[in-house]
């Protein structure tokens, strides 16, 4: 946009629109329901102080980074999140770096789209507290929107140093400390929870009370509330070095997440659940994560290899089985047409792609619970092999 003593100061600047329809359709009944939303944003990237070296190019110092979004639901109204994030390069091979962000994520519509189903109570086997934990026989369950269901928030922080000590060695080397927090967490509770804190939610209804007594439940609404929170806590590795050979191009690189906390809220009056190395239907994670790759890029084709790798972790509910502390290997390759001699006329760009995930075919582990596998580990499909062909003109 312009230019400030410390270099030039650069802006983005964008609109967004979208508009979302879901449909379900069951035996006599058709759900239907539809979203607008919209979003304007904005990102400075703001120069603070450069390093003049005589004779030499210099390189910045300080610089701020400030961002801001404004999104615009039929559904939840309007919010605001932002961003910032802070540079300072005490030396051309040394960054340090941190960051700052808020963000929401609303209910889908298939948590906003609910048909309303009726099922008698006495058949759910719930206790009223109210009444001296005595069984709920009458009245019914009703499965509903909760039209009061807010979007979910978070709040992420991060801190960390990059060094490279000069762009002819090729290396790389990053720590980044982060930490983030998600409230207001969209879950389906048990029937029992809501009827154990109905002050908290409001989802029952009951005859009138006798001799201050409260009357019996008439109904219970079963729906999406926002309960809870996570807070997860880590650390990231990184290192590289690439270097000009005699075949081309070599690049090494390493990369590892270390989680260090996984602390989970969910259920009202019960305590904070650590859910770190131990598997859940959600919220969790495992301790470790890395990833070693190897790349040779020789001009008119190249040729990588990555293996990922998982950290060990215990598997879900009373099972005290290990699951993870495995590689799974990938081997991607492309070749650039044109430059092997493939004459495709006015194309600029030609290239063939092979890819496989999972190189050696490993199966997923065996867990207890269905479908028998963690599907957010592994993948089903085992080995995996796509070929994809493209031309540029």
């Amino acid at each position: 946009m312009i230019n400030l003593p410390a270099g030039p100061l650069d802006a983005i600047a964008g609109v967004e629109w979208a508009r979302d329809r879901y449909e379900a359709v069951v035996p006599g009944t058709v759900v239907l329901n539809s979203r607008r939303s919209d979003a304007v944003y904005g990102e400075l990237r703001v120069p603070l102080l450069r390093a003049d070296v005589a004779g030499a190019r210099g390189w910045n110092l300080a610089a701020l980074t400030l961002a801001g979004r404004r999104d615009s639901t039929s559904e939840f109204g309007a919010a605001s999140t932002y961003q910032a994030g802070l540079e300072l390069r005490p030396a051309r091979s040394a960054l340090l770096r941190a960051s700052l962000a808020t963000s929401f994520k609303p209910p889908t519509l298939l948590q906003t789209s609910v048909d309303d189903l009726s099922l008698p109570l006495g058949l759910i086997g719930l206790f009223d507290p109210a009444r001296g934990n005595e069984p709920v026989a009458t009245g019914e369950l009703v499965r509903a929107t909760n039209p009061g269901l807010q979007p979910e928030k978070g709040r992420a922080f991060a801190v960390g140093v990059l060094w490279e000590p000069g762009a002819a060695t090729g290396t790389r080397l990053g720590l980044t400390a982060w930490r983030v927090k998600i409230d207001g967490l969209i879950a389906l509770l048990a029937p029992q929870l809501l009827l154990d804190n109905e002050s908290l939610f409001g989802f029952v209804t009951r005859e009138p009370s006798v001799d201050g007594i409260p009357g019996v439940v008439r109904r219970l609404t079963w729906a999406e509330v926002n309960f809870g929170s996570v807070q997860t806590a880590g650390l990231d590795f990184e290192a590289g070095h690439s270097w000009q050979g005699a075949a081309g191009r070599w690049t090494l690189g390493a990369s590892a997440t270390r989680a260090t906390q996984y602390d989970v809220a969910i259920a009202p009056g019960a305590a904070v659940e650590q859910r770190l190395g131990k598997r859940f239907s959600e919220y969790w994670a495992p301790k470790w994560k890395g990833r070693l790759s190897a790349s040779l890029d020789e001009g008119r084709g190249s040729l990588g290899i990555t293996s990922r790798y998982l950290g060990a972790y215990r598997d879900g509910g009373a099972s005290q089985r290990e699951l993870g502390d495995t590689w799974v290997h990938d081997l991607t390759g492309r070749l650039n047409l044109r430059r092997l001699g493939l004459d495709l006329g006015h194309a600029k760009v030609a290239t063939l792609a092979l890819s496989i995930v999972n190189l050696t075919d490993r199966q997923p582990q065996f867990a207890e619970a269905s479908p028998y596998f963690d599907i957010s580990q592994a993948d089903w499909r085992g080995r995996f092999v796509s070929v994809r062909f493209s031309v540029d003109w």
